[in-house]
């Protein structure tokens, strides 16, 4: 069994769309383009499942993968006010949903309230797939987590307010923090609630995490209790020698943003792992439109 995870960099339908607080025009011919460079690489893959973020069009994913093979169907998860969706193609039998975003904050006093769930908006829902593998349950969730950037406040009406004072750009950096490890936390939680069923459950948790290998969000979603090890998770891509590890390239630089996940389980059925970073291109300080490809790398394991 061959599982992917693939940021598709803006997968939108034609015409007129919101580009980070700006209009971006969207022709025809350029989704044409994206979508014949994507599946080319999709195809060479040729993943049994692919979990695939930013994708702003079912009817263009479902192009995408029908490009990519005839046999492929598409799940979309609940998208974020952008119109970006986790979202999966696959080849095999699963169960399909699309789950919340954040689910409560931990507390400072035992039966203190929680407060700061409730002021946090949801972001774009996880893909959870449900298959077989090795005849038993195998839960795969695909994720993207927001952005490691700043977050300014929003007015009661939801717009972004200008970040105009240090304290200001400070306090965005808190709200990213608790936003970013309040997901983990979600994640985390879906994890052990598999593990405290079944010890032995096969997970799968791939996605772009915005996040570089060693971070505490990483840390999080992993497992950090010692004691435990039955229940921590293992970042595959932490196996791949340095100079080839990475998944993202932008800005003058090359970071690992994209990563695979496993439970214990299934250490010995991985055959391979792979970071398909030789193509990558660094497209910071160009036009959008002039670029058809994505500015990550798949990453794929292979399962015996």
């Amino acid at each position: 069994m061959k599982i992917a995870t693939y940021n598709l960099r803006n997968l939108f339908a034609a015409g007129h769309r919101d580009s980070y607080d700006s209009q971006l025009l969207v022709t025809q011919e350029f989704v044409d383009k994206v979508v014949s460079n994507l599946s080319k690489t999709i195809s060479q893959i040729a993943p049994d499942i692919l979990l695939a973020q930013e994708v702003g069009s079912e009817k263009v994913f479902y192009d995408l993968a029908k490009l990519s093979g005839s046999t492929y169907q598409t799940f979309l998860a609940t998208p974020d006010t952008r119109g970006i969706a986790n979202a999966a193609l696959f080849n095999t039998n699963v169960e399909t949903a699309s789950l919340p975003d954040i689910n409560g904050f931990p507390v400072f006093i035992e039966g203190q309230e929680d407060i700061v769930s409730k002021s946090i908006s949801k972001y774009r829902e996880t893909v959870y797939l449900k298959t077989t593998y090795n005849s038993l349950p195998l839960h795969i969730f695909g994720v993207h987590l927001k952005a490691s950037g700043p977050m300014p406040m929003r007015n009661r009406l939801g717009a972004k307010m200008p970040i105009t004072t240090q304290r200001e750009a400070g306090d965005a950096m808190i709200r990213t923090a608790i936003y970013k490890l309040a997901q983990a936390r979600e994640l985390r939680e879906l994890v052990d609630e598999l593990f405290l069923s079944d010890p032995f459950a096969q997970i799968i948790v791939l996605g772009d995490y915005n996040e570089t290998e060693f971070t505490q969000v990483l840390r999080m979603i992993k497992g950090e209790l010692a004691s435990a090890p039955e229940t921590q998770l293992l970042n595959l891509c932490e196996q791949i020698p340095e100079a080839k590890r990475y998944s993202f390239m932008g800005y003058g630089s090359i970071r690992l943003l994209d990563h695979i996940l496993v439970s214990r389980s299934l250490i010995d059925s991985v055959v391979k792992l792979e970071i398909l970073n030789d193509a990558l291109v660094d497209q910071s300080g160009y036009p959008e439109s002039q670029f058809f490809q994505s500015d990550h790398a798949p990453v794929v394991v292979t399962l015996k």
